[in-house]
């Protein structure tokens, strides 16, 4: 697996954030959160391939974003986005800031 599979992006406590999200298998797998300037990316481990639309992957997107509004201030995104260098994923905060 290369790249990220993006939740979404949140402003909120990283801590917090996590232990919401501690349990949930999200779409592709365990989701985590990387702090990015000051922002939050919710994200899993992205697949080789695309993402396919199950009800199972779906509702595990889902699942994920309802756990962190929990939380968080959440933008969600929309199932299926991948990242593949996370590492070019901050420029784009930043400019759309």
């Amino acid at each position: 697996m290369t790249g990220w599979y993006l939740h979404g992006v949140a402003r909120g406590d990283v801590a917090a954030l996590r232990a919401a999200l501690s349990d949930e298998p999200g779409a592709t797998g365990q989701p985590d959160v990387t702090e990015i300037d000051r922002y939050l990316v919710i994200h899993a481990p992205a697949p080789d391939g695309e993402v396919t639309a199950t009800r199972r992957r779906m509702l595990g997107h889902a699942r994920v974003l309802e756990r962190a509004m929990t939380t968080a201030d959440v933008l969600p995104m929309r199932f299926g986005h991948i990242v593949r260098d996370p590492a070019r994923l901050g420029p784009v905060l930043r400019e759309a800031a």
